[in-house]
């Protein structure tokens, strides 16, 4: 809504991931190093936070979307 591409809000809450069986087995926490990637690429990344954001802005301001 913040972007005008939604009509109405959309209600998102939080899980643990105990509580959506995958067959997969997931650690109760885990984050993803990205030093390594970093340092051999030279790219800094973007918290995915603030991409989405900047994705958002830029799909609101596509006239056709």
């Amino acid at each position: 809504m913040e972007q005008g591409l939604l009509t109405k809000a959309i209600p998102i809450s939080a899980i643990p991931a105990s509580s959506y069986p995958t067959p997969a087995k997931r650690p109760e926490f885990s984050v993803l190093n990205k030093t390594e990637a970093e340092a051999l690429t030279g790219a800094k990344t973007i918290h995915w936070r603030k991409q989405l954001k900047t994705m958002l802005s830029e799909l609101s301001a596509v006239k056709d979307f």
